[in-house]
């Protein structure tokens, strides 16, 4: 079962949103990601679902481990993964 978390906004709603840009990770509700990237300066920012973004470290899934046969993200592949065959998954994309 996947884990719920609740916006960092603290609106009470469900994240259903990652700004990886925000404070190395932010989890968000889609209402509070709208208001808060309204600013022309965070416009810029890509925002990911959660099954796309790394639990532990709030980064994109986009290392394939070939010997686990499973897709982390960078921090999990240099700590994790180091000795195994890696490989760049480029089919991950953000929301």
């Amino acid at each position: 079962m996947a884990s719920v978390f609740v916006c960092a906004n603290k609106c009470g709603k469900p994240a259903t949103v990652v700004c990886i840009q925000c404070s190395h990770g932010i989890r968000l509700c889609e209402a509070c990601f709208g208001v808060i990237h309204a600013f022309p300066a965070l416009q810029s920012h890509t925002l990911f679902a959660p099954h796309k973004v790394c639990a532990q470290h709030l980064k994109p899934l986009n290392v394939r481990c070939v010997d686990c046969a499973v897709i982390v993200c960078v921090e999990c592949a240099i700590s994790e993964h180091q000795a195994h065959v890696r490989k760049l998954d480029e089919s991950v994309t953000s929301v």
